[in-house]
C-alpha cells in the first residue's frame, strides 16, 4: 500500500486499504486497524489536500475510538493518530493524541517502566516541538524516572537531548551543558554503529560547542567543534548507506562553518575566514555552485566580509547566495532574511539611505514570512536595529511603530516585569532618543529601569541579579543623556548630579567584572558600555572646561584610557611569574582557589545568599593583605584606576613635550602636558579627517600628498606649536591619528618630497609614541641580558613554502596566507650583517620559527623581529607576526598573537618589529599596534620599532642599518631614528623619497639610550691567538736549533 502510493497509484492503495478495514471490521478484530489509520491518511492526501485527507482520518478515528474498549487497543489507535497529525504538520493534536496515548497506557495492566518511560520521551518530544518547556519537562523528568528503573540507552539519551535543548533555549547554559554530557554518556551504552558511535555523538558535540561557547570557555568549544567534525570523517568513512554518507557530509560542512562561527565570535577572523572558505570550497565541489548548502555559505561569507569591514567583497557574494536562495521557493526563507538584513547594514554603513531602507524592508518582509506571526530573538534585534534606521534616516512614524510592535508582542506574550520586556522598552526609548523627543525617551528610560528594579525585587537567586544589573547602565546612561538634552543652562552643579547618577552604573560595572571568568567577556563587557565611558569623558571635560579643575581633567584622560587598561587586565588571568617572580606560587593558587569560591557562591541557589556573602569576605580579607605584602601587584591587578592629575604629571620623561591627542564625543582635542600647567586645545579635525581616511592611498600623486601634509599640520599641530618647546616629543596618539607619523607634517606648502628633509617637523623633532598616558613610568623588572643582540628573520623564501606544502597531509589544514607571504631577502643580509657589529645569534630562514623564538628571544638588549605581521584593528588580541613553519610539523602554529605574548620573557631594551604590515585601517584604527606595543611592553621590552603601515622592505632595511649604528654610538631611540632617517633622505632619489617608503617607521615607548657590551671580536682574536702560536713555535724551533748548534760547537 505505501509503495502504490510512492509509485503514484494511490487511487488502487486506497481500494486495497478499505478492503482490508471492511475485513477486519467484519471479523470484529479491532486491534488490528490502528495499523491503517497513517496510511489511509497519505492515501487520501496524494488523492485531494491534507484538509480531505485529516477529515477521513479523523471520521475513522472516532469511529474506532468507540469499537475498542481495550486500553492497550486505544494506546495503539492514538499514538498512530499522533504519528498522523506529526506527518501533516499539526503539531498540537499530534501532542493531545499522545497525551491520550499515554493516559490509556497508564491503565493498560502490565506495562512496563521502559515502554511508559518511552512514550513520556515522545509526549515530551511533542511538547518541545510547540515550545512548551514547561509540559515537556514534566514529561521528561517523568520519563527519566521510570527508565531509572528499567534502563533503555535509547530514551535516556533523547530525554538528556531534549533537556538540553530546553535549558539551552533557556539560557540556563550550565544545564544544559549537564544533559549533553550525560546523552554521550548514554550514546557509550549503545551497540555500536556508525550512527551511534559518530552520527549521534557529533550531534550532541555540536550542540555542547555552542553551549561551552556562550559560557565563556572558548578553548572548550573548539576542541568540542573539532571532535564534532572527527566524528563526522569517520562516520563518512565507516557508514555503507550512500544517502546517511551524504548526509554526514552535509552535516561535516555545516560544523566547519559552525567552527568558524566559534572564531568569528572571538575576533579571530583570518581563522574563521580560513574554515569558511575551505567549507565554502568544498561544498562547491561536492553538490555543485547550484547547491543551498552552497548559498548559505554565500550568506555565512558574506556576513563575515561585513564585519570584517569588506563591504563591496560581502555585498557581491550575499547577493550570490540571495540569488541561489530565491531558487529554493521560500525554503530557507530565514536565511534570505539574514542575508538581506546583512545587506541593509552594509548600505546603512555605506550612508546608502534608499537602498538600505529597501533591504531592511525586505529582510523584515521575510522574516514575518518564515516566523509566521512569532518574534525568536534574532527578529527582536532586527527590529531595534531597524527601528533605530528609521529614525535616524528621519522616518519617525515607521520607527515608532517598529520599536513598539517588538514591545507589545513581548507584552502581549511575556507580560511586561521581565527582561525582555525591560529591554524593548529601553529600544523604544533609544528610539524617541534618535528622534530628539527627550522627554518621551527619558519616560522610557524610567519604566525600563522600574521594570529592571521589579525584577531585583522579585529574583531569588544572586546570579539572576548580577545578570540583571548587566543591564542597568544602558538605561542610566539614556535617563541621564535625555535628561541633558532637556536641561538648558548645563551649569557645573547640574552637570556633578549628572555624575553621580552614571558613577553609580560604574559600581555595578565593577562588581560584574569580578564575576566574568574569561578575557571575551571582559572585552564584551568593554564593548556594550562604550557609550556610557564616551559620555561620562563628556561631562568631565565639560567641567574641565568650565571650572578649569585639572582632577577633571586628570579623570577624563583616566576614563579615555580605562577600556585598554582592562583589557590589559582581563589578558593576565595567568598571571607571567617573571614579571612577579617574588611571589610565591602559593599566594597565585590561593587567589585562584577564592576567586573560583567567589564565583561558584552566586551559582548556589540552595544556600542562597550566605554562602556569597561568606565567600564575598574572605575575598575582601585576601585583598586587604595582599595591599600589604605584595602593594606592586595590588595595584597592577587590583587597584582602582582612577589617578590625580599629580601622578600624571610625575611620570612625563624628562626634556620632552608630551601631546596627548583625544576624542570626546565627535571633537578632536590635544593637550600638551609638561611639569607646568597643562595646555588644552581644540583642533580642526573635521578637516583632517577627510585627509586622514585616504592619504595612505595618495602616495604617487605628490603635489596633493604635500599639500594634504601641510593641511594636516594646520590643524592638528599650529594650534598647540607655541607650547611646544623642546627638541623631543612624546605623542600619544587616538583613532585614526595612530596612522599618522607627525614627523611628515610641513610647517609650510613644499614643491617635492625631496623637500621634506629641511622643510617637515622631522627636521626639527626627534618623535616617539605611547598608547597611555597612565602607563609611561611602567618599566620592565631590572633585568640582565645575555648578550647585545639576537635576530629572527625567516626571509618566506619559495623552497620553504614548496617544503611546507609537501608536507601537508589534510587540505583543511593549509594555511593559504602562509603561501602568499612576500619574500624578505633584504631583510636576511640586513640581520647577517647587524651580527658583526653587536654580536649575539641570529636565526634566519627555517631556523626562525615559533618554538626556537618562544625558547631564544628573551634577555637580549635588542630583539629584532624581521617578518610578516598583521595589525588587526578589528580585534586587536589576534594582531600577530608570522614565523616560519616548522620542518615536519606542518599543522604547529606559527603565528604569536599578541594576546600570548604576555606570557613570553621578551626582556630587552629594545624590540624592533622590521616587519611588513599587512593590517589595514578600519573604524578601529591603531587597535592592533596598541595590543602589540603593549604586549611586547608587559613581557619586558621597554620600547618598540615598529611600522605603522606597509614598509618597503629595501628601504627599511637601510634606515635599521643607520639607525642601528647611531645607537651603538650612544644616541637615544629616537635620535637614532631622526638621523638615520634623514641621511636616507639625503641619499634618496625619485619615488624612494616619498613618506610611503620611510616614514612609517616609528618608535614607541622608551626613547632612552642602550647601554651595550663591548662586542668581542672572536675572529679578531683567534688570528692573534694564531699569531702568538706561531711565534711561539718558530720561537721553540729557533731556540732548540740554537741549542743544537751550540752542543755541535762543544764535540769539537
Amino acid at each position: 500500500m505505501d509503495s502504490l502510493i510512492e509509485s503514484g497509484n494511490p487511487v488502487k492503495s486506497l481500494e486495497l486499504i478499505r478492503n482490508h478495514i471492511l475485513a477486519l471490521e467484519k471479523s470484529e478484530n479491532y486491534s488490528e486497524l490502528s495499523t491503517y489509520l497513517e496510511v489511509l491518511g497519505r492515501a487520501h492526501l496524494a488523492i485531494s489536500d491534507e484538509n480531505q485527507a485529516n477529515k477521513h482520518v479523523e471520521t475513522q478515528l472516532k469511529k474506532w475510538e468507540l469499537q475498542l474498549q481495550n486500553p492497550k487497543d486505544l494506546k495503539v489507535l492514538w499514538l498512530a493518530a499522533a504519528s498522523w497529525y506529526e506527518y501533516i504538520g499539526q503539531l498540537e493534536k499530534a501532542y493531545q493524541a499522545e497525551f491520550k496515548a499515554v493516559n490509556f497506557a497508564r491503565k493498560e495492566v502490565g506495562i512496563s517502566s521502559k515502554e511508559l518511560g518511552k512514550l513520556l520521551v515522545n509526549l515530551g518530544a511533542y511538547s518541545v516541538n510547540r515550545m512548551d518547556l514547561p509540559s515537556a519537562k514534566i514529561h521528561l523528568k517523568e520519563a527519566e524516572s521510570l527508565l531509572a528503573k528499567d534502563p533503555d540507552p535509547e530514551s535516556i539519551y533523547r530525554i538528556n537531548s531534549f533537556l538540553g535543548n530546553m535549558a539551552y533555549f533557556a539560557s540556563r547554559m550550565d544545564s544544559a551543558e549537564y544533559y549533553y554530557k550525560k546523552c554521550l554518556l548514554a550514546i557509550e551504552t549503545m551497540d555500536p554503529s556508525p550512527r551511534n558511535s559518530h552520527y549521534r555523538p557529533a550531534l550532541i558535540l555540536n550542540n555542547l560547542s555552542g553551549v561551552q561557547s556562550a559560557q565563556g570557555k572558548t578553548s572548550e568549544a573548539i576542541q568540542s567543534m573539532n571532535e564534532t567534525i572527527e566524528h563526522l570523517r569517520s562516520f563518512q568513512s565507516q557508514e555503507k548507506d550512500p544517502s546517511q554518507r551524504m548526509k554526514g557530509k552535509e552535516f561535516y560542512f555545516q560544523a566547519i562553518d559552525n567552527l568558524g562561527g566559534i572564531y568569528k565570535g572571538l575576533g579571530n577572523f583570518r581563522k574563521a575566514q580560513d574554515l569558511l572558505e575551505y567549507a565554502y570550497e568544498r561544498k562547491r565541489e561536492t553538490f555543485g555552485s547550484d547547491s543551498k548548502e552552497v548559498w548559505l555559505s554565500e550568506i555565512l561569507l558574506g556576513q563575515l566580509y561585513f564585519e570584517q569591514e569588506e563591504s563591496e567583497k560581502a555585498r557581491k557574494i550575499l547577493n550570490q547566495g540571495l540569488n541561489g536562495l530565491k531558487q529554493t521557493a521560500g525554503t530557507y526563507v530565514l536565511y534570505e532574511a539574514d542575508g538581506w538584513y546583512a545587506l541593509a547594514r552594509i548600505e546603512d554603513a555605506s550612508a546608502n539611505d534608499a537602498l538600505a531602507f529597501e533591504n531592511y524592508q525586505k529582510a523584515d518582509s521575510l522574516f514575518q514570512q518564515g516566523l509566521e506571526g512569532e518574534f525568536d530573538v534574532i527578529y527582536l534585534g532586527f527590529l531595534k536595529n531597524y527601528s533605530l534606521f528609521l529614525a535616524e534616516s528621519g522616518r519617525e512614524n515607521q520607527a515608532i511603530a517598529q520599536a513598539q510592535l517588538a514591545y507589545e508582542y513581548v507584552r502581549q506574550n511575556q507580560g511586561e516585569q521581565n527582561l525582555m520586556a525591560f529591554q524593548q522598552q529601553l529600544s523604544v526609548g533609544e528610539v524617541f532618543f534618535e528622534l530628539r523627543r527627550y522627554g518621551d525617551a527619558q519616560t522610557w528610560s524610567e519604566k525600563a529601569l522600574t521594570t529592571l528594579t521589579g525584577q531585583f525585587l522579585e529574583n531569588r537567586s544572586l546570579l539572576d541579579s548580577l545578570q540583571l544589573e548587566r543591564n542597568k547602565p544602558q538605561a542610566l546612561l539614556l535617563s541621564t543623556k535625555a535628561s541633558y538634552e532637556l536641561h538648558e543652562e548645563k551649569d557645573p552643579a547640574f552637570l556633578k548630579s549628572l555624575l553621580v547618577k552614571l558613577e553609580s552604573g560604574l559600581e555595578a560595572l565593577d562588581r560584574r567584572k569580578i564575576f566574568l571568568e574569561s578575557e571575551e567577556d571582559i572585552n564584551l563587557m568593554i564593548l556594550e558600555n562604550q557609550e556610557y565611558f564616551n559620555f561620562l569623558e563628556q561631562l568631565y571635560l565639560e567641567l574641565y572646561q568650565k571650572t578649569n579643575e585639572k582632577e577633571y581633567l586628570a579623570n577624563l584622560l583616566t576614563m579615555h584610557e580605562s577600556a585598554l587598561y582592562q583589557r590589559i587586565r582581563a589578558r593576565l588571568e595567568q598571571v607571567d611569574q617573571l614579571r612577579f617572580s617574588g611571589i610565591p606560587k602559593e599566594f597565585f593558587n590561593k587567589e585562584t582557589e577564592l576567586k573560583s569560591n567567589l564565583i561558584a557562591s552566586i551559582q548556589d541557589t540552595e544556600s542562597g545568599v550566605e554562602e556569597y556573602l561568606a565567600a564575598s569576605k574572605v575575598w575582601e580579607d585576601f585583598l586587604s593583605q595582599t595591599r600589604k605584602d605584595y602593594p606592586e601587584y595590588f595595584d597592577f591587578r587590583y587597584a582602582s584606576i582612577q589617578r590625580d592629575f599629580g601622578f600624571i604629571t610625575d611620570q612625563l620623561p624628562e626634556e620632552t613635550a608630551v601631546i596627548r591627542y583625544l576624542f570626546v564625543k565627535e571633537d578632536m582635542y590635544a593637550v600638551v602636558l609638561g611639569k607646568s600647567e597643562p595646555k588644552f586645545f581644540k583642533l580642526d579635525y573635521k578637516t583632517a579627517e577627510k585627509i586622514l581616511k585616504t592619504f595612505q592611498n595618495d602616495w604617487a600623486d605628490e603635489k596633493k600628498t604635500l599639500a594634504n601634509l601641510h593641511q594636516l599640520y594646520l590643524s592638528l599641530w599650529a594650534p598647540l606649536e607655541g607650547a611646544i618647546n623642546q627638541q623631543r616629543v612624546l605623542v600619544v596618539p587616538d583613532g585614526m591619528l595612530f596612522n599618522l607619523n607627525f614627523e611628515i607634517l610641513t610647517p609650510q606648502k613644499l614643491n617635492s618630497y625631496s623637500g621634506l628633509a629641511t622643510g617637515s617637523l622631522l627636521s626639527k623633532h626627534s618623535f616617539s609614541y605611547h598608547y597611555s598616558t597612565l602607563l609611561f613610568s611602567y618599566q620592565a623588572h631590572n633585568q640582565t641580558y645575555s648578550s647585545n643582540f639576537t635576530a629572527f628573520a625567516p626571509g618566506f623564501f619559495d623552497e620553504m613554502k614548496d617544503g611546507y606544502l609537501k608536507s601537508v597531509r589534510d587540505s583543511l589544514q593549509i594555511d593559504k596566507s602562509y603561501l602568499t607571504l612576500i619574500p624578505q631577502p633584504f631583510t636576511d643580509r640586513l640581520v647577517n650583517s647587524l651580527k658583526s657589529l653587536f654580536g649575539g645569534e641570529i636565526f634566519t630562514k627555517e631556523a626562525s620559527t615559533l618554538d626556537q623564538f618562544n625558547r631564544e628571544a628573551g634577555q637580549n638588549r635588542i630583539l629584532h623581529i624581521g617578518t610578516h605581521a598583521e595589525s588587526d584593528n578589528i580585534s586587536p588580541d589576534f594582531s600577530r607576526l608570522i614565523f616560519a613553519k616548522a620542518n615536519g610539523h606542518p599543522e604547529e602554529e606559527n603565528s604569536l598573537f599578541a594576546r600570548d605574548i604576555y606570557q613570553l620573557d621578551l626582556g630587552s631594551e629594545l624590540a624592533v618589529l622590521m616587519a611588513c604590515e599587512t593590517g589595514k585601517p578600519t573604524y578601529s584604527p591603531g587597535e592592533g599596534m596598541i595590543s602589540l606595543a603593549h604586549a611586547f611592553n608587559y613581557a619586558g621590552s621597554k620600547s618598540l620599532l615598529m611600522g605603522i603601515w606597509k614598509i618597503d622592505e629595501q628601504t627599511s632595511a637601510k634606515i635599521a642599518e643607520s639607525f642601528y649604528k647611531h645607537l651603538s654610538e650612544g644616541k637615544t631611540k629616537d635620535k637614532a631614528l631622526q638621523l638615520a632617517k634623514l641621511e636616507y633622505l639625503a641619499l634618496a632619489e625619485g619615488r624612494s623619497l616619498s613618506p610611503e617608503f620611510w616614514a612609517g617607521l616609528i618608535l614607541m615607548g622608551d626613547a632612552s639610550p642602550v647601554d651595550f657590551e663591548p662586542v668581542i671580536d672572536l675572529k679578531f682574536w683567534l688570528l692573534i691567538g694564531l699569531g702568538l702560536a706561531i711565534l711561539g713555535v718558530f720561537a721553540v724551533w729557533f731556540f732548540k736549533s740554537k741549542k743544537n748548534k751550540s752542543n755541535q760547537v762543544m764535540t769539537f
